[in-house]
Order: C-alpha cells, then sequence, then structure tokens
C-alpha cells in the first residue's frame, strides 16, 4: 500500500473526492476516484456518521485517468492510513465487480452468437 498518493480533494463544486494523484504540466492527473458522501444517523445511543465510497465519473466514462485544473481544487490532503486501508477494499471490489460483468457480457454474447450460427 503507497499511502503517499491517496489524496482527498475537495472540489470547488463541494464534492470531496479520494484518489490517486500525480502532477504533470500544471495540471492534476487522477486515477480512481472515488466520491465521498458522510452518512449521518441518529441511533439510540446519539448520532454516528458513516463514510460511503461511489464511484465518481466512471459510471459514464470509460476513461481511467482525468485531468483536474488546481484552481478547480479548494484543498488537496493525504488520506489517512485507515481511509487508505478502506479505499483498497472498496476499489478492490468495484474492480472485481467490472471483472465480473465484463467476463457474463461477453459470455452471453458468445452464447448468442453460437444460437444464431445453429440457426
Amino acid at each position: 500500500m503507497n499511502t503517499d498518493t491517496y489524496k482527498i480533494l475537495k472540489l470547488i463544486s463541494g464534492e470531496n473526492i479520494i484518489c490517486e494523484l500525480s502532477e504533470d504540466n500544471g495540471k492534476y492527473e487522477i486515477s480512481r476516484p472515488l466520491l465521498m458522501n458522510i452518512q449521518s444517523r441518529v441511533n439510540h445511543t446519539g448520532m454516528t456518521e458513516s463514510l460511503m465510497l461511489s464511484r465518481w465519473v466512471q459510471p459514464f466514462t470509460e476513461e481511467r485517468y482525468f485531468e483536474i485544473d488546481p484552481k478547480h481544487v479548494i484543498i488537496m490532503l493525504p488520506a489517512s492510513p485507515g481511509l487508505s486501508i478502506y479505499y483498497e477494499g472498496v476499489m478492490n471490489k468495484l474492480e472485481d465487480s467490472d471483472t465480473c460483468y465484463y467476463y457474463v457480457t461477453r459470455i452471453a454474447r458468445i452464447e448468442y452468437l453460437l444460437r444464431r450460427c445453429d440457426e
């Protein structure tokens, strides 16, 4: 785990994302960005907060790297070791589900083509 590359960005849009970040030609290049949402709940012991990580723009594009103008970033902080572990776990689950979806889709397509050939 290389937690030095995991950064939390507060964007001018109000979004908080965690991602891997590098700087290139005055721009931030980010990869594997996840949107950070804090869920507050009241239970019998008082207020609790949970952090939920979800895809940021990946559902809408197949790009893996994104450029962000530093002017759109209010603050950038390194992710804590605990958050880095959580982030890696979520990313692993998302990547596993993407791989499964890809193979299931490919298998279904192959089966469809084989049925068409038999007709």
